[in-house]
């Protein structure tokens, strides 16, 4: 769902619609959608029910919206496009940035057709940028890039789905901007540089078992 710049007419409409998005996203993220009321989401908006309806006829269509705005949100405004330092003071500096998080990892874990469509969501937004060279930034060759978009986006996941226990580690808030000021660096080292290469005169390719009951052909078969 877009929000796009609102006339004088029509700016309490959006705000209200605005208001909505966040109370929604703040509470499905720690109840769940199908612990969260949409009178519940109505008080922490501070709107009527009749309103919220208004707006939306169902909790699915809200949390379908949550989900393009989140997404729009991170990988649109805060790091669309932008240098690495740029994206990453966008997106630490944004005082929402807990909820948004909580949400998707919510979202992704709540073993229902709306998690189930916010990781497929995220899969593909990860595909549409690989490949693409941006602020500086290029792609190195890879050899899959609709499995490597899959790999990323569970490996960009993980530090959501183990929040907790890297800010016990760390000492942090969980979702917080502390806890991943503490992780990023060393991610951005793993995205650019990698952790493992070729010792001279090895294959070029680390060995991969074939895939049982399959002779030759490798991770790379087709």
């Amino acid at each position: 769902m877009d929000l796009p710049a609102a006339a004088p007419s029509d700016a309490g409409v959006l705000d209200v619609r605005q208001r909505i998005l966040e109370a929604a996203i703040e509470l499905f993220g720690t109840r769940g959608v199908a612990g969260t009321t949409t009178r519940a989401i109505a008080e922490t908006a501070g709107v009527s029910l009749s309103l919220l309806l208004h707006h939306y006829i169902s909790k699915e269509t809200l949390a379908a919206d949550c989900e393009d705005y989140v997404v729009r949100t991170i990988l649109e405004e805060k790091l669309g496009g932008h240098s690495m330092a740029e994206s990453a003071a966008r997106l630490l500096g944004d005082p929402k940035l807990e909820s948004r998080l909580r949400f998707i990892t919510r979202q992704i874990t709540d073993g229902s057709r709306s998690g189930a469509r916010m990781f497929d969501r995220m899969v593909k937004e990860t595909r549409a940028v690989i490949g693409k060279d941006v602020a500086g930034m290029r792609w190195k060759a890879t050899s899959d890039p609709d499995t490597l978009a899959v790999v990323l986006t569970v490996y960009g996941m993980a530090p959501l789905l183990l929040a907790d226990h890297l800010a016990r580690h760390f000492g942090t808030a969980p979702y917080s901007a502390e806890t991943l000021q503490h992780i990023g660096p060393v991610l951005l080292e793993l995205y650019v540089n990698g952790i493992i290469e070729p010792v001279a005169g090895s294959e070029t390719q680390p060995p991969w078992p074939d895939t049982p009951g399959q002779s030759g052909g490798g991770r790379h078969a087709r």
